[in-house]
């Protein structure tokens, strides 16, 4: 929850418009008004009402390492002060969970370390620590859409970031070592955590929770922790069998895994007693261990370029091209024509999906059977090659039966049925027309989302209707009164494949349909090419492919005539991920979600992938490696989804300050208009008073004449009839009982 200057609960929307400024030379710390400090550290100044936060005791202590450590399981136990009830420990300090709190705190160790990372000092709420070095804390309201989290300062020297998952002492608290307080030197409004300063956190992000990961720059790191099969330790690794390789493999695999120290190292310890001699004679558990905690990042590549297919069964991003001839053509194909090897990819996993015949389907797992439709977003901003992606694909898939799928656009959802039919004339020869199938496969291209919004924004679209049910393989129906006006596609019996080019600030036609599922069925790729020098190696023709058979065929009467279902067998690693997401989907109305809101379809999206490539493969099997290299694909796709909405959210984050600023400028000039309007009024009572009063009186006469309403402008409303000549200054006299006064008279 976000908060406002005296801790009172905002809405997100309100407390993300609220101003700020970036001011030119920093301020002198200006003191708080003296405040005596109470034993709970709980006295913040007039701008942080700490009553109202969730905050929580931590340990006062001269040992430097036992300050300030929690007394209590904070994440789950911190709260409002008044709802501690007698239990908070005397002698202890108080602590604010940012995170609960809705605070981003800026821990400056170092001085100067703020205005050294930005360039400026920001002005907001500022505790002075408790550090015999000097310190800072400078409280920011956390953004409405955005989970800011903590960083040390091994990535911003001198600076560490304290908000989701981090904590403050509060000021009012006592340094357990130096005995200084915590001490507030700017008492003002909290200010919302500015755009400039959230944008270099972001650029810092390395990866987020769940098989997602960031597209920054020229560095795509993802988590596929998820997609990690447990590598199967031998029994016995007698020695000439290569003891410490496969020791390594399974401690990489653990790390892939995310598996902690503490688990992690007894494991491991395990597995060098089960080599025969012990592995202790070439390393220890410690030492290796701590080599593979250098070397990766727990489930995220971060080795560089590459680092895909490791013999524990974890596939990461670059390597997964050399995994298979058709992957390596892709990627050769994609150097020659120069687009990014992912879009490529998509774009062809599309063609390829057109060209199945309908007849192909996964088997029935939980329901009916599903459908093989995809639907690739190519991610890129303008320019970014999306156009060329899709000629590209065309050029590189060579299908045996060319013509075995009809390319258009898909217009409204009357016009997606056009595709596939039409509604013969009505007439005497004809009384009752039904829809005629004239077409069963059809890849629907979109140069950009914009044109595809346009469609769905149109009064009375049912576009987004129709592509929701289409990606499932759901009939495709209008219904009217007039029979005759009736279309329909019956289920099952259809392909449909829809490629889009999506840039990022765009996307929103397809996002913003999260309620009805559209979101979630999308594989989003992106055209950057992050390795442009590359040189296609190899072949870089085509890939000559023949669709499986099933094709229908149309009778003497011009009706399509179907064979029976081909089901593609998946493997045991898709039936468990099928049964475990049921598990998750399966909850009493009004329990949130365990994953995302995005997330509902993941598992059908990646078995499409696995399935379609199996059949490029020419295998009606997915096999256990289709699975996995699926899982890489959806988790590329997870991470050029969130970039989109990183790119989203920076947008709107950027709007809000526009209007936030254009807001707080009119109402500046509101205030200033106010302020001289209030002078003014303040000048004119004075000279009615001196006019009144025979034009001359004293000072103090004055003031109490024009009247209470007058009296905080008075001095200054003298001042400027002064300066002015309508006023003049007679100076100090003695008065006849003695007291010296100011006189003045009107001019």
């Amino acid at each position: 929850m976000t908060r406002d200057a005296v801790g009172g609960a905002l809405p997100a929307s309100e407390a993300h418009a609220r101003t700020h400024t970036h001011p030119g030379p920093p301020t002198e710390p200006t003191a708080s008004p003296a405040h005596e400090p109470r034993s709970d550290g709980l006295l913040a100044g007039e701008h942080l009402d700490l009553a109202r936060l969730a905050v929580f005791p931590v340990r006062r202590s001269p040992n430097k390492e036992r300050d300030k450590t929690p007394l209590v399981k904070w994440r789950d136990e911190s709260r409002p002060r008044a709802e501690w009830d007698g239990q908070w420990p005397d002698g202890t300090n108080a602590a604010i969970d940012c995170g609960k709190s809705g605070l981003v705190v800026l821990d400056e160790d170092e001085p100067g370390a703020v205005r050294r990372w930005l360039g400026y000092e920001p002005e907001t709420f500022t505790v002075r620590t408790g550090r015999n070095e000097g310190g800072r804390h400078l409280y920011f309201l956390a953004p409405a859409r955005r989970s800011v989290r903590n960083s040390g300062k091994d990535s911003i020297p001198g600076l560490e970031v304290r908000g989701d998952g981090g904590y403050v002492v509060a000021p009012g608290s006592v340094h357990g070592v130096t005995g200084r307080s915590y001490e507030v030197i700017h008492d003002r409004p909290i200010a919302p955590l500015p755009s400039d300063v959230l944008d270099r956190l972001r650029s810092r992000t390395v990866g987020t929770a769940g098989p997602v990961g960031t597209l920054d720059g020229d560095v795509l790191s993802l988590d596929l922790s998820d997609f990690v099969e447990p590598f199967v330790l031998p029994e016995v690794i007698p020695d000439g069998t290569g003891r410490n390789p496969v020791v390594f493999k399974f401690a990489c695999s653990l790390r892939a895994r995310s598996v902690p120290d503490d688990e992690a190292l007894p494991l491991l310890k395990d597995a060098f007693e089960r080599c025969v001699p012990p592995l202790y004679d070439k390393d220890t558990p410690e030492a290796m261990w701590a080599r593979v905690c250098r070397t990766y990042s727990p489930g995220v590549s971060n080795s560089g370029a590459a680092s895909a297919h490791h013999d524990d069964g974890r596939t990461y991003v670059d390597e997964f091209w050399s995994q298979r001839p058709l992957l390596r053509a892709i990627y050769d194909f994609s150097a020659a024509r120069m687009v990014g090897p992912w879009a490529l990819f998509g774009a062809v996993l599309a063609r390829a999906a057109a060209s199945v015949p309908p007849a192909w389907v996964l088997p029935p797992t939980r329901g009916s059977i599903a459908s093989l439709n995809v639907f690739v977003a190519l991610c890129a901003e303008s320019g970014g090659g999306k156009s060329a992606v899709v000629a590209a694909s065309d050029e590189f898939l060579e299908l045996a039966e060319p013509d075995c799928y009809l390319e258009t656009s898909p217009g409204s959802g009357e016009g997606l049925l056009a595709a596939y039919g039409y509604m013969p004339k009505k007439d005497d020869a004809n009384p009752d027309p039904a829809f005629r199938i004239t077409q069963t496969s059809v890849l629907f291209a979109v140069d950009e989302v914009s044109t595809l919004a346009a469609m769905i924004e149109r009064s009375g679209s049912t576009l987004t209707g129709f592509l929701t049910s289409a990606w499932s393989g759901s009939r495709l129906a209008t219904q009217n009164a007039d029979r005759t006006r009736t279309r329909n596609v019956p289920p099952h019996r259809y392909r449909l494949a829809l490629v889009a080019g999506v840039q990022p600030l765009n996307a929103d036609v397809i996002l913003g349909g999260e309620s009805t599922g559209f979101p979630q069925r999308w594989l989003w790729l992106p055209t950057y090419d992050p390795d442009t020098e590359r040189e296609p190696g190899g072949r870089v023709g085509g890939w000559r492919w023949s669709p499986p058979d099933g094709r229908p065929e149309m009778d003497e009467h011009g009706v399509f005539v179907f064979p029976p279902e081909h089901h593609v067998t998946i493997p045991d690693e898709a039936v468990a991920a099928i049964r475990a997401a049921h598990r998750g989907e399966n909850r009493p109305i009004g329990t949130p979600a365990p994953r995302g809101k995005l997330d509902g379809h993941a598992v059908l999206n990646r078995l499409k992938v696995a399935a379609l490539l199996a059949l490029l493969d020419d295998r009606a099997e997915v096999s256990a490696d289709d699975w996995r290299l699926a899982g890489v694909v959806m988790a590329v796709s997870d991470a050029t989804r969130a970039a989109v909405q990183r790119a989203i959210a920076a947008d709107h984050d950027r709007a809000d300050d526009a209007r936030a600023r254009r807001a707080g400028r009119s109402a500046a000039v509101a205030r200033e208009s106010e302020d001289e309007t209030r002078k003014a009024r303040a000048m004119k009572r004075v000279v009615e008073v001196l006019t009144k009063h025979g034009g001359e009186m004293a000072a103090s006469a004055i003031m109490r004449n024009v009247g209470g309403a007058h009296a905080p402008g008075f001095k200054e409303a003298l001042d400027r009839l002064v300066e002015a000549g309508r006023v003049v200054d007679l100076g100090e006299r003695t008065a006849a009982n003695g007291k010296v006064a100011r006189y003045y008279r009107l001019a």
